[in-house]
């Protein structure tokens, strides 16, 4: 979905729906999708630094 920026064959959202999600699911998926696209603009546009400590490895 993302590499094809939004352009979506039906037999990928026929396997979506198959697998038992719902229209519901998919506006979710497509938010988070835009959310992660703005977050990594912004990040790569102003260099801001993240504002939270990093995760420990694990």
């Amino acid at each position: 979905m993302a590499l094809d920026r939004g352009h979506a064959e039906a037999a990928l959202l026929d396997a979506f729906f198959a697998a038992g999600w719902t229209q519901e699911n998919l506006v979710d998926t497509l938010v988070v999708i835009g959310d992660k696209v703005v977050s990594n603009y912004l990040h790569s546009t102003t260099q801001i630094p993240v504002d939270f400590p990093a995760a420990p490895a694990l």
